[in-house]
């Protein structure tokens, strides 16, 4: 319940709620809100910051669904939003649902929402404009070839080049794909000289500048150019996308959203603590108690193991178990006149065989590669204690994470190198060969921002430390200062 007269929201305050009005009046500038009545619908699927301040009217009751909250009960419920779906009467009044333009938000929301609750704000690949005038070349041999054809059937080869340059820019155009997240960007692409699948992701944070380049008259025209992500690390380059600008635009407001946002909280925390150190009983106490944001409350396993994918252990112990096999079928189908000699050989070479699959089957479970609050692990260790490296960096300083699948049987078996760039680090903490290296990178990045979330929230408790000592320090003196002014006063008066 917030009393009469008691402001609530302020400006510059994060605007990322819907509420919703149980009882009594507040006002807003020149608007009245009633019992009923509610704002921040668009807030739900656009957070923003509050340009004016909200104060209760009359005493008043307000429910509260912040967008985090929303956006995760429409992820664990697929169906949920169509509940809100507009409907009107055949006099075209609307009589369910929400205002039209909000349900088109809604709907793009509910379709552009990752498993780890990311909302996607783009997602494509390079310009079709670019992309049409990269194969004029192999139209114009196709066409050439099967022209000369009909003089000579040797020129058909011609055209077959062609095709096959066009078959390769189509397949190398669709393995390239471009997302901007209000986490991360990525960019996965296939190198065709190296014949390797990598995908590289920047967190939004770490984004320190965005350039734009436009090369030629044509690009100008249509509007088509390169946009480079720069980082204190290795950086990124969107090739050849339409209306670069707009993408820059874009990834510079989710770096200043972030950051807002960032100030709002502390704003509000502050606030908060304030209200029930000098003014208990305030409007904020009941407001904004508790924890601000879902991913706080959020419980994850501290630790996370990861290993060398299994086809790797097969790849090394191939060779000798197909040896030992050999051996093995020598011992029992050899004839009983064979020499002594070479069935002790056999015996000896079996145990050795057996020997170095154990080695190496202890070799690849001692290499862990793992995640353990707030540090990053790559520990290896030879078998029986003849080696142990253990590398370690903390999960704050990740720059970026980049995945690579080289070869095309880590494409087809799914597993590849994870490679962890740091600040500070010269040279990456490298994942090797680990299974499913695209959730190996989204689960680095996922416990990356859950670490900074339990920082952020450590130092807000440290701040609320701080000012109660300092508070603390403030009424003692106040205290001492009334006492001895009231002490000369006696004095005064005494005289």
């Amino acid at each position: 319940m917030i009393p009469e007269g008691a402001r609530f929201l302020f400006p510059g305050d994060t605007a990322d709620s819907l509420f919703v009005l149980l009882s009594g009046e507040v006002v807003c500038g020149q608007r009245l809100y009633f019992k009923g009545d509610f704002w921040g619908l668009e807030n739900l699927t656009r957070p923003d910051i509050h340009r004016e301040a909200y104060a209760a009217n009359r005493e008043c009751v307000l429910m509260r669904l912040r967008s985090e909250a929303f956006r995760r009960l429409l992820k664990d419920s697929p169906g949920f939003y169509r509940g809100f779906k507009p409907e009107e009467n055949p006099e075209h009044l609307q009589i369910k649902g929400v205002p039209r333009n909000f349900w088109k938000d809604l709907r793009a929301l509910t379709s552009r929402q990752e498993k780890k609750g990311a909302l996607i704000h783009f997602k494509g690949r390079s310009s079709r404009k670019a992309f049409s005038f990269s194969l004029i070349f192999p139209l114009l041999l196709i066409l050439s070839g099967l022209v000369l054809a009909a003089r000579n059937p040797l020129f058909a080869l011609i055209a077959l080049g062609g095709v096959f340059i066009s078959f390769c820019q189509i397949f190398l155009r669709n393995l390239t794909l471009y997302k901007v997240s209000d986490k991360a960007v990525v960019k996965r692409y296939f190198d065709f000289r190296r014949f390797r699948q990598d995908q590289q992701v920047i967190p939004v944070d770490q984004i320190q500048t965005v350039v734009i380049t436009t090369r030629g008259l044509l690009s100008k025209i249509f509007r088509v150019g390169n946009l480079e992500v720069q980082t204190a690390g290795k950086g990124l380059v969107f090739e050849g996308v339409d209306n670069p600008g707009k993408l820059q635009k874009m990834l510079m407001d989710l770096k200043a959203r972030g950051v807002y946002e960032e100030k709002g909280r502390e704003k509000e925390g502050l606030r908060e603590l304030i209200s029930e150190r000098f003014t208990p009983g305030s409007s904020d106490k009941y407001l904004y108690r508790g924890d601000r944001s879902i991913a706080e409350e959020t419980t994850i396993r501290e630790k996370r193991v990861f290993r060398k994918s299994p086809w790797i252990l097969l790849g090394q112990v191939f060779f000798p178990a197909l040896i030992c096999g050999g051996i093995t079928g020598f011992l029992f189908f050899s004839p009983q006149g064979a020499q002594m000699i070479w069935r002790s050989v056999g015996s000896v070479l079996l145990v050795l065989g057996g020997f170095r699959i154990f080695w190496l089957a202890l070799d690849w479970w001692n290499d862990v590669y793992m995640i353990k609050f707030p540090y990053i692990w790559d520990i290896e260790r030879k078998p029986f204690g003849k080696e142990d490296i253990r590398k370690q960096t903390e999960l704050g300083l990740v720059l970026n994470v980049t995945s690579v699948q080289k070869g095309l049987l880590p494409l087809l078996l799914n597993f590849g190198n994870v490679e962890i760039e740091t600040a500070g680090r010269g040279e990456p903490l490298i994942f090797f060969s680990v299974k499913k290296p695209y959730d190996v990178q989204d689960e680095l990045l996922f416990y990356r921002e859950y670490n900074l979330r339990q920082q952020e929230k450590k130092r807000r408790n440290q701040g609320k430390e701080d000012f109660m000592e300092m508070s603390e320090i403030l009424l003692q003196t106040r205290e001492r200062d009334q006492l001895v002014r009231l002490r000369q006063g006696i004095e005064t008066r005494s005289h």
